[in-house]
């Protein structure tokens, strides 16, 4: 079925150089023969400036959110603000029966979060988050392999997310990030630990438990540093399997790792086998399967002859792609999530803007992933002011 163009705001993002805007911008971009396009927005809170970074982009600006809503069509909105402007913006489209696909994490206290879920379900709005990595077409295969329970059930896990860029500050505009009035609780642990926990929660199909966390601060300039963490360490403890085992694993995710850029690497280690996947090659997945040597599997391959990954492949949804090795990676993969999240919004749009998601379409969705990781904020805040001790996920 061909689906009518889906006109997509882009909220926040600011200059075109801007990280977060950028890559949505670049993402979406490449999908415009699809019908899906970022061609409104409103990327600045100072109405001045919106209009002149969307006329540096080249898309049609607004000065602020009410006159964006008011002037245009708006299939959904993807909110690429710093967190503490995500509530505020997201509770203003929901209620206008306006579809939101939010930044991670989906707001800077677990209380927000759940509001956001609450107008989504009451007013039948779809809300997603923008986990990004997700959407590469070896996670996706990891995660439909794990839960099909070819591999045996979940034994153990170890998850690291690195990065270098706060070791120094490299001049990357992102010093919000270390302000806890504009980043939270947390700076690494929101940040970056939060996509391990949708990775790991997204692929196993298993809860979180219980978990400790613990971490570090180097600032750069503590004159102008409120000693929010770059480097973060947590051990976690998953619902019970068949086996009646609560699998027990390692998140390491750090921002003063010299010599890293954007390393993540999954390792999910099951009964009869395992998985390995690293960002630096997203398109590979490494299999193990108990008495036989480990194999890489890669997108674009003829993989019919792998009878372990039988039904599990047919109905990955995934946007027109280049070749593979042909890969603008990160792009690739949030276009990705675009593209799924889309199908729910033309979902949405056929049942005449009522009841939400029927199929997910492997797409984060709010009521699920973005509230997993305020959840997952809020007892890591709960394990620091505890003196670093284990702590149930969910407050008693």
């Amino acid at each position: 079925m061909k689906y009518p163009p889906l006109h997509i705001a882009l909220i926040g993002g600011g200059k075109p150089s801007a990280f977060f805007g950028k890559q949505h911008f670049d993402s979406v971009t490449a999908m415009r023969r699809l019908g899906f396009e970022i061609d409104r927005g409103v990327l600045s809170s100072n109405p001045d400036m919106a209009l002149e970074y969307a006329a540096d982009w080249g898309i049609t600006g607004y000065r602020t959110l009410e006159e964006l809503v008011e002037s245009a069509e708006v299939s959904y909105a993807t909110i690429a603000t710093p967190n503490f402007a995500h509530f505020d913006a997201a509770k203003y489209l929901l209620e206008r029966n306006i579809p939101v696909l939010l930044e991670k994490p989906l707001t800077v206290t677990l209380e927000q979060g759940y509001a956001l879920r609450d107008i989504s379900l009451q007013r039948q709005v779809p809300l997603a988050s923008a986990y990004t990595y997700p959407g590469y077409w070896a996670t996706t295969v990891a995660k439909r392999l794990i839960r099909s329970g070819k591999l045996g059930p979940v034994r153990s896990f170890s998850l690291t997310y690195l990065q270098g860029w706060q070791a120094k500050q490299l001049g990357i505009d992102q010093e919000w990030r270390r302000s806890a009035g504009k980043s939270g609780a947390f700076n690494c642990t929101g940040d970056i630990a939060t996509h391990l926990v949708e990775l790991l929660c997204g692929a196993t199909g298993l809860s979180i438990e219980k978990l400790i966390l613990a971490t570090n601060s180097f600032p750069d300039d503590p004159a102008k540093d409120d000693g929010l963490d770059n480097d973060s360490n947590a051990i976690l403890w998953l619902s019970e399997t068949e086996e009646g085992v609560n699998p027990m694993g390692t998140l390491k995710s750090t921002q003063i790792a010299v010599g890293h850029s954007n390393d993540i690497g999954v390792r999910i280690f099951c009964k009869n086998g395992s998985i390995y996947w690293n960002q630096l090659e997203p398109e590979k997945l490494v299999v193990s399967v108990s008495g036989q040597a480990p194999k890489t599997l890669e997108r674009g391959e003829d993989l019919s002859g792998e009878e372990i990954l039988t039904g599990l492949l047919d109905d990955i949804l995934l946007p027109e792609l280049p070749p593979s090795g042909h890969i603008a990676g990160f792009q690739n993969a949030l276009a990705t999530v675009h593209y799924r999240f889309g199908h729910i919004v033309n979902d949405w749009r056929e049942r005449g803007c009522n009841g939400l998601v029927e199929k997910d379409y492997d797409c984060s969705m709010g009521d699920v992933a973005g509230l997993r990781g305020m959840q997952f904020l809020d007892a890591c805040s709960r394990s620091i002011a505890d003196g670093n001790k284990v702590v149930p996920f969910i407050a008693a």
